[in-house]
């Protein structure tokens, strides 16, 4: 079910992206789902950027629940525990948790 509420998000030249709000899920980590749902695909949609990128795969990284493996599926039961921003690794499948979502400025160098 999808409400009638959507997310914007805006980048500085002030074009945007939507997404629509999904009903609550009690099983979800928190309720960041969304915004950085919107976040990731404004940057993608409208500036061709994956983002958030990890610094040592340099791949772009992904929401995911803490500690998911990379065979993991949204659609899975019984998942829990922080949101985080998730990177695929490297070829040898060396997956790993960059930082908690709302705290990426700690996990990356520079600005």
């Amino acid at each position: 079910m999808v409400w009638e509420e959507q997310v914007y998000v805006a980048v500085s030249d002030g074009s945007w992206h939507h997404n629509g709000l999904q009903e609550p899920d009690d099983d979800a980590p928190d309720d960041l789902g969304p915004v950085v749902d919107a976040a990731q695909e404004t940057m993608a949609d409208r500036l061709w950027l994956a983002w958030p990128v990890c610094p040592v795969h340099r791949l772009g990284t992904h929401p995911r629940p803490e500690g998911t493996p990379a065979d993991w599926d949204w659609d899975d039961e019984g998942w829990s525990g922080r949101l985080m921003w998730w990177c695929r690794g490297g070829p040898a499948g060396d997956c790993h948790d960059l930082a908690v979502v709302g705290e990426l400025a700690g996990a990356l160098s520079g600005k």
